[in-house]
């Protein structure tokens, strides 16, 4: 998006949040404009975080722009995030783009998290805090989610009205969204329970990830919203779909049972 486009994204956000849904969209710009500097691969992928059993997340980039995420414990690596992506991906960085043939797309997410299934790479943003964690497990949870879509096949029904059909799209959309938001919690409590790894001790309760998550929702919903509106595409009625696919009150919905009562254990 140009930097005028930005701008009245931005105006559009400050008329149409107000309160919490605001400072949640305010912490989420980050995701949303990462910073220059590891947009253009200047700033390198190099994270370090001690958990309090003294395992060690390190998130590293070599010279190709590939990166490695691995958790160490006592000098030895127990865990590699590589296991977590669906065969054939691997993570990178921005940098990647420097050393390798790059495509519009790529570029103009260069720095955000993302999946590109044409490489099959998963992109990860600059990796600071914790929380960043989670992000990178959500993101290996689409990777899973081409690999079943190639298996069973979900075609998208055919409509002649270019409105259900844009709801239809979007519905789809919030669904990929919040399924692999599961997968990440599904994820987090395996390793947990098999490699006994706490990637959730930063949190003081589930509704704290949960706000994590609504935070993510809540800037795609934002996007859809103002595109279509800019493209004068939904009526006034129509907009009530963002709110319907993504409020936080909606987590479970979109074909997702709620992580809270889907029968596993709560961190």
């Amino acid at each position: 998006m140009s930097q005028k486009g930005l701008e009245k994204a931005e105006k559009y956000v400050g008329e149409h949040t107000s309160g919490e849904e605001l400072e949640l969209y305010k912490r989420s710009k980050e995701m949303l404009l990462p910073r220059d500097e590891y947009k253009e691969g200047k700033l390198k992928l190099d994270f370090v975080h001690t958990f309090q059993n003294g395992d060690i997340f390190k998130a590293t980039e070599d010279n190709e722009g590939f990166a490695k995420i691995i958790v160490e414990r006592q000098g030895e690596k127990v865990l590699d995030f590589d296991e977590l992506l669906t065969e054939g991906y691997r993570f990178a960085t921005p940098s990647y783009l420097k050393t390798h043939e790059s495509d519009k797309a790529a570029t103009e997410l260069a720095g955000r998290y993302f999946v590109h299934r044409d490489k099959q790479l998963v992109f990860v943003g600059n990796i600071r805090t914790p929380d960043d964690i989670f992000a990178v497990l959500h993101e290996a949870g689409h990777t899973h989610q081409k690999r079943q879509e190639l298996k069973n096949g979900r075609p998208r029904e055919s409509v002649d009205d270019r409105t259900k059909r844009l709801k239809d799209e979007i519905a789809e959309f919030s669904r990929r969204e919040r399924d692999a938001w599961k997968v990440a919690l599904k994820t987090a409590r395996a390793i947990k329970r098999e490699r006994h790894i706490d990637l959730f001790e930063s949190y003081k309760n589930f509704g704290a990830i949960k706000r994590v998550i609504y935070v993510a929702l809540l800037s795609h919903r934002l996007a859809k919203e103002y595109f279509k509106v800019e493209a004068s595409e939904f009526s006034e009625e129509d907009m009530k779909i963002f709110k319907d696919l993504f409020d936080k009150g909606k987590f479970g919905k979109s074909g997702s049972k709620n992580p809270e009562s889907n029968g596993e254990k709560k961190n």
